[in-house]
């Protein structure tokens, strides 16, 4: 049976201005040359896409911060593959896939596992809000690093560290983590900061400053400082040297904040730490009490406070404070906070903050990575990822598809997918097979 298009549109348009067959090729026609024509250069773009997309997907979370969560067991086989033995090592190894590549190149199971991790990353600081980009942030570096978030109060108060990195058994190196926007400042609990130098003889600081590209994170600056016993003091006194100012008043010795700093630098914590506790940024009853000789505690909690004696050691530079026992110190209301600005860590003044790594995780980059490597990702790797992805995608609709008719088409196509893969994974196992014969 013929169709007679000029009347069904005449029909379907009588109300209408006239227009016939002839006329909607003619739209067609024109609609085609205003498109850009399809070159190798956009074939190529399109394929980096497709690829990108094709990868696994992992959702970041706390979780990934336990060892034993599921989480962060599926994420282990891909953060395994980093390289490097501390930080800087393994920022160093995830940077160098943003390269163009070498004659050789890396292997495709480095340049595979960079990307998923890096799109990871991405997810975490731009899939989430900004306090919980952070603590997802902190399981991504536990994970990478190979250690464990810490979470919850310790013997009261919320520790510092908010990782151990390359942790055995429990024990590890200590991390804070903050995560930034460009120009951001570091800030952070005195009292805490007094406290955790009295339980680690230095901190480990990760800063990590976004840089905000439409509206999204385009790229990650990481770097490190160090806070130990003897350049604490240096920190704070930087911007915040009331904080080190002496609360109660000592009869006979009054100690300034450079007397403390020069305590600091000459390794006198011993003797620093229960005289920082008395200083006007520590909020906290003092934990280290030490009753002058011919003075008992006190049992009297409404006990005013009172004067403290002192004695000099003969052979030390500065004399034991004695702290009044818990009875007489009270609680501050107040957390006092210390901070240092972006321009302040970078400063010669400081000269703490070194910079490890930028990782750029914009989506374009990252498939200008496709493209760089496409040598290494030859086209069955990339056919093979998408024909896994195309199977999955089918396998679900097969189940959920409402019209049966349907449901079987896709089923169908999953059986296609499945023989097509195990095909593509054969020839890409005897290919590797011959690679690592020497």
């Amino acid at each position: 049976m013929s169709v007679n298009w000029d009347n069904l549109i005449g029909s379907h348009f009588k109300n209408k201005n006239k227009i016939d067959f002839g006329t909607i090729l003619e739209m067609v026609s024109k609609q085609m040359e205003s498109l850009p024509p399809v070159t190798e250069e956009l074939k190529t773009q399109t394929r980096a896409e497709r690829f990108l997309l094709s990868l696994p997907k992992f959702t970041p979370s706390e979780a990934w911060g336990d060892p034993n969560s599921q989480a962060r067991l599926e994420m282990e086989r891909y953060f395994k593959r980093v390289g490097g033995k501390s930080l800087a090592g393994k920022l160093e190894w995830l940077q160098r896939i943003q390269e163009p590549p070498g004659k050789r190149g890396p292997k495709v199971q480095r340049v595979i596992s960079s990307l998923i991790i890096l799109e990871s990353l991405a997810s975490c600081v731009n899939d989430f809000s900004d306090p919980s980009a952070g603590f997802v942030f902190e399981g991504f570096l536990a994970a990478l690093l190979g250690g464990h978030q810490v979470s919850g109060p310790v013997s009261g108060n919320l520790p510092i560290e908010d990782i151990m990195a390359f942790s055995v058994a429990g024990v590890g190196v200590p991390m804070s983590l903050k995560l930034l926007r460009h120009g951001g400042s570091v800030k952070g609990s005195y009292t805490n900061l007094i406290d955790a130098m009295e339980k680690y003889p230095e901190m480990i600081y990760v800063v990590a400053y976004k840089t905000k590209e439409g509206g999204k994170t385009g790229a990650i600056t990481i770097g490190e400082f160090k806070i130990t016993r003897e350049n604490v003091l240096d920190i704070v006194a930087h911007r915040n040297e009331h904080l080190l100012k002496i609360k109660t008043k000592i009869p006979g010795f009054d100690l300034t904040p450079d007397d403390l700093i020069a305590m600091a630098h000459t390794g006198k914590w011993e003797e620093l730490y229960p005289i920082l506790q008395r200083t006007a940024g520590y909020s906290r009853t003092p934990t280290h009490v030490q009753p002058a000789p011919d003075q008992e505690p006190s049992e009297d909690q409404n006990a005013p406070e009172i004067d403290v004696e002192t004695s000099v050691l003969e052979e030390g530079l500065y004399p034991i404070i004695h702290i009044p026992p818990p009875a007489i110190l009270t609680e501050g209301k107040g957390d006092i906070q210390w901070h240092l600005t972006q321009a302040d860590l970078a400063s010669r003044d400081l000269g703490a903050w070194k910079e490890l790594a930028v990782l750029n995780i914009d989506p374009e980059h990252l498939k200008k990575v496709v493209i760089d490597y496409s040598k290494v990702l030859n086209n069955e790797i990339m056919t093979l990822f998408e024909t896994v992805k195309e199977l999955s995608e089918n396998l679900n609709l097969f189940y959920i598809e409402e019209n049966r008719n349907a449901a079987l088409k896709r089923g169908e196509k999953a059986i296609n997918n499945a023989q097509d893969i195990e095909t593509q994974a054969s020839a890409q196992v005897e290919a590797s097979k011959k690679e690592d014969t020497p």
